[in-house]
């Protein structure tokens, strides 16, 4: 263990340049002992690093040896069929003991904080972010964003359904998270909708063009396709739609085209923060087909989706009651 622990020694003296030249000519012997020392060596030969670390080495020398030595095994000594490329060998050394490297990373890729935009009205509450693009949000839904974007990419992140209008910007990347599938956008009109209740992300393409990545998978869009992702069985698939029926919220519309009484009934439970009840089981199939403005009353809907029917409802607060006559 002494004998590795001298090693470690002479490559943080090296490291941040205080080496002596009997510890250089000792470091030159150790080098031809293995190949794989030789990469290590001139790696660390090459790297500069940032005036702070210089600075601060001597506080930072402890923790330094501490992750060398539990890591100096793996990088060194072991037998690996494939030889470190220099760079690959800093990037796996160095971030593994915490340093930060002048040398081959920019200031960190991170946002701090995150503003938070909760849309708790009954109709669609907009802001404009800091790079211009445009971000409308339905009701219940939240946006997360940062007030100015200062990374490479610009990150957000949405719950519940929104509709991006993207400033192109080819140097700094537009992404949106959800908490199931990350989406990239190259400049674009899009509308994005998780679902918690079924586990289901659906991102519908407007204009422009977009990637969709989920776990292992990923799809690219073009204008007209949508990217739906079920997050139970992990599938990610993508498919042409009516784009005006993903888009009837933002046009303060409900657009139903054969559409079941249940998914009429989650969507206006949504628009109207209330709770829909539908029995028997099998009513919750039945299709119908018309259009609504959002800022028509409830009980007009109800009554025109039921109208013709063998169907009824009733209305106590905030819960609504559809059933069979």
């Amino acid at each position: 263990m002494e004998k590795k622990n001298d090693k470690i020694d002479l490559l943080h003296q090296q490291l941040i340049n205080e080496i002596t030249p009997e510890q250089k000519q000792e470091l030159t012997s150790w080098k031809r002992m293995h190949p794989n020392n030789g990469d290590l060596l001139q790696t660390l030969q090459r790297i500069e690093l940032s005036p702070e670390i210089t600075a601060n080495g001597e506080e930072m020398r402890e923790s330094i040896l501490t992750d060398i030595n539990r890591r100096i095994d793996k990088l060194i000594y072991r037998k690996i069929r494939i030889r470190i490329v220099s760079i690959a060998a800093s990037i796996l050394f160095l971030v593994s003991t915490g340093i930060y490297l002048s040398y081959f990373f920019e200031k960190p890729d991170v946002e701090i904080a995150l503003l938070e935009l909760q849309n708790n009205t009954q109709s669609i509450s907009s802001i404009i972010l800091s790079d211009s693009t445009k971000v409308s949000l339905n009701v219940g839904s939240t946006l997360f964003y940062p007030e100015k974007f200062t990374a490479k990419s610009r990150n957000v992140q949405v719950e519940g359904e929104a509709f991006f209008q993207v400033t192109h910007n080819p140097e700094h990347p537009f992404v949106v998270n959800t908490k199931a599938v990350k989406v990239q956008v190259f400049g674009t009109k899009f509308n994005i909708k998780t679902n918690n209740q079924n586990d289901r992300v659906e991102v519908t393409l407007l204009q422009g063009s977009l990637g969709v990545h989920a776990d292992t998978a990923q799809v690219m869009l073009e204008p007209g396709e949508q990217a739906v992702f079920n997050e139970s069985i992990h599938s990610l698939s993508k498919k042409k739609v009516d784009t005006s029926l993903y888009l009837a919220w933002y046009n303060n519309k409900f657009h139903f085209k054969n559409e079941t009484l249940e998914n009429i009934a989650r969507q206006l439970e949504q628009n109207f923060n209330i709770q829909i009840c539908i029995t028997p089981e099998r009513l919750k199939y039945k299709t119908f087909t018309g259009d609504f403005h959002s800022e028509e009353k409830l009980e007009e809907i109800l009554h025109i989706i039921t109208f013709g029917e063998k169907t009824g409802y009733t209305i106590e607060s905030s819960q609504v009651h559809i059933f069979e006559k």
